[in-house]
């Protein structure tokens, strides 16, 4: 059976040969081999999300520490089968569906138009070819909702959507607040990160734009499944019109971002 997965599933299986930290599984193929044995570990894991609300700094290290290691193994090596992060997908492909259906007001689809297309375009001029970061092998929906904690650590899950990307898009969605509060909680993650693999620091300058970026491509991903009956009983909302005038508000603050002041350590 022949599954791609990530490269922290060979680290934590060679360190530890204990239970995968992390794995694609069932997806991909043509990398690694991954045995019915391992696959059935790996199906069994259990964690809980208790640290989402607390995320303190020991933990945000500790998933820097484990970033870091998936991102050295990473480099390695390109993905066979998987896509590389595109300013074109996640930005004016998904912009030009959502405007294509009829999924928000007639009053407002002019104005949403008109202000995503400035919006890409401050994206494109800031992200264009990602700001020549280095890319590699990274788990590209990196958020807390997506961590698990066992006694051995935190655990990523949904790993669906990896690709080729820079390093910041693992990192970028685990903060949450004023700039203030993000510089401190990237200090830690990067305090773990940096024992096994150097950051870039040019790339704390695609936060924003990759922010921007997945505003607009999140509700093209409603849009894409909304024939799914799973959808419109998860997601009613998206087919109100108070949901496109607080998307459209979010987006006019988030232009803001995008032009205001970067991000610094």
């Amino acid at each position: 059976m022949n599954f791609e997965i990530i490269p922290a599933c060979e680290i934590a299986l060679a360190e530890q040969a204990k239970i995968m930290n992390a794995a694609f599984a069932g997806y991909f193929g043509g990398w690694t081999d991954l045995n019915a044995e391992m696959l059935a570990k790996f199906l069994c894991l259990q964690g809980s999300d208790i640290f989402y609300s607390r995320f303190i700094r020991a933990d945000r290290e500790w998933v820097g520490r484990f970033l870091g290691r998936i991102h050295g193994v990473g480099r390695a090596a390109r993905f066979a089968h998987r896509k590389q992060l595109s300013l074109e997908d996640l930005g004016r492909n998904a912009r030009d569906f959502v405007l294509d259906g009829e999924w928000m007001p007639d009053y407002l689809a002019t104005k949403y138009a008109d202000l995503t297309e400035t919006l890409l375009d401050e994206v494109e001029a800031q992200a264009s070819g990602w700001g020549g970061a280095r890319l590699g092998r990274i788990l590209g929906d990196c958020h807390r909702g997506n961590i698990l904690w066992t006694d051995l650590g935190p655990h990523f899950v949904d790993l669906d959507d990896c690709l080729m990307g820079p390093a910041i898009q693992d990192l970028w969605m685990l903060l949450s607040g004023s700039q203030q509060n993000m510089r401190s909680e990237l200090t830690d993650l990067l305090r773990g990160y940096e024992q096994f693999l150097p950051f870039d620091r040019r790339e704390l300058a695609l936060i924003e734009p990759l922010r921007a970026l997945r505003m607009i491509h999140y509700s093209a991903w409603l849009a894409r499944r909304w024939d799914d009956p799973a959808f419109p009983r998860a997601f009613p909302w998206f087919a109100e019109p108070r949901y496109w005038e607080e998307h459209y508000r979010a987006l006019e603050d988030q232009l803001a971002a995008v032009v205001g002041p970067r991000l610094e350590l």
